[in-house]
């Protein structure tokens, strides 16, 4: 293993580093998030509010997700209260954060919570990561900051901390294998919460993608600065082309029938309303609703008269990108109006679909590109020419 660091690390300086490191923290960390355990709160609520920030915490900054963890806890105060939730309520709720299925794993874990361990989230290790959307790292947070018990995280603030300062070179995607026995070695034995939460702040601030090294506790025993190598560690993995991918969203518009299938009740406004697709719960933006996709060697003109569909207008709306993880969409939206009549065929057609009116679009939750595209409409689109 020696071959993936600078230098052997000196084993006096862990016990170095995790004094020091605690002492930083009760001095600068941050003491005051709100999920951290309290005492205006029972173990069973405290272990709740850990896991939860915990799964939002995944790929998202606190910054971001502090309103959003208020806003969830208000909504769902309880295990039981997310278990007794509608799915839709949920994933509205985690609207904006992005990564869907991390609502999703939420909602089917505090079912199984309620289900077999009475609401109360388990303090075994391997019982944890049984439950869907709970891997090690999450699985040791909450061991250690709702039950303080010594378990070692590795998330993307911890890796970075540990190759800096271990002067390890592996690329990132070996580094959990490498990296475990280390952390599993500085975490604290006494304060295990604290640690945990000390460790991560230390990442976010001082040790971040762009260090403040003239102000770090560690620089003197840290590998890494020696060697003049934080700014290159850890390592990228080998870079990989992300691939692009083109989908047309078709966005249907029409008004009601005086007598409309589609509310079950007599119309007297001319309100318009559009065609939800609610999405597989597997994939990108399962579960949450969207508008009805083509391939990009698909020509919408060409499928609506394949499926006798004659828009009365069809006009195309300015291309959006997207990143997602492990490839870019270009969406090229198609706003397409159709008469009334029309209305029941595409449900036909998709029958997983729903006709929303535009004043009610927000009850339904949407990824964060088609909440755009609903701004839009509420507002005004930036329509190209009618295509005839």
């Amino acid at each position: 293993m020696s071959e993936h660091f600078l230098a052997p690390f000196h084993s006096d300086h862990y016990a170095i580093f995790t004094e020091k490191l605690l002492a930083w923290f009760d001095e600068h960390g941050r003491h005051h998030l709100p999920w951290k355990p309290s005492d205006a709160f029972d173990l069973k609520t405290n272990l709740y509010r850990v896991w939860v920030s915990e799964i939002m915490l995944q790929q998202t900054q606190v910054a971001t997700v502090i309103p959003y963890f208020e806003n969830f806890m208000a909504q769902f105060p309880s295990v039981e209260a997310l278990a007794l939730a509608p799915i839709d309520e949920v994933l509205k709720a985690w609207e904006g954060l992005g990564y869907y299925s991390r609502a999703r794993n939420l909602h089917h874990t505090a079912i199984a919570l309620c289900e077999n361990y009475g609401g109360l989230i388990p303090d075994q290790f391997n019982a944890l990561i049984e439950l869907k959307g709970i891997g090690k790292t999450t699985a040791a947070a909450i061991l250690s900051q709702g039950y303080n018990l010594p378990h070692a995280i590795l998330d993307g603030n911890v890796r970075r901390v540990l190759a800096r300062i271990l002067g390890c070179t592996a690329p990132r995607n070996q580094l959990d294998k490498i990296l475990q026995p280390f952390a599993d070695t500085f975490a604290s034995k006494e304060r295990p919460a604290d640690y945990t939460q000390a460790i991560m702040d230390f990442g976010a601030t001082l040790c971040s993608k762009k260090p403040a090294c003239e102000r770090c506790f560690f620089q003197a025993h840290c590998l890494g600065y020696q060697h003049d190598e934080v700014a290159q560690l850890p390592r990228p993995n080998p870079k990989k082309v992300k691939p692009t991918h083109t989908r047309h969203l078709l966005i249907f518009e029409s008004t009601p029938d005086r007598m409309d299938d589609a509310y079950h009740t007599e119309q007297t406004s001319d309100e318009p309303c559009y065609f939800f697709e609610e999405r597989p719960d597997k994939g990108i933006w399962g579960g949450l609703y969207s508008f009805p996709e083509l391939l990009e060697q698909d020509d919408p003109i060409n499928w609506c008269k394949e499926n006798r569909v004659t828009p009365e207008n069809h006009f195309e709306i300015d291309a959006f990108r997207h990143q997602f993880s492990h490839y870019t969409l270009i969406g090229k939206p198609h706003l397409i109006v159709l008469k009334p009549t029309q209305k029941r065929l595409l449900n036909e057609l998709y029958p997983s679909g729903i006709w929303v009116k535009k004043s009610e679009l927000s009850r339904y939750p949407v990824p964060k590109p088609i909440a755009d595209l609903l701004q839009l409409l509420k507002v005004s689109i930036p329509l190209q020419q009618p295509i005839r």
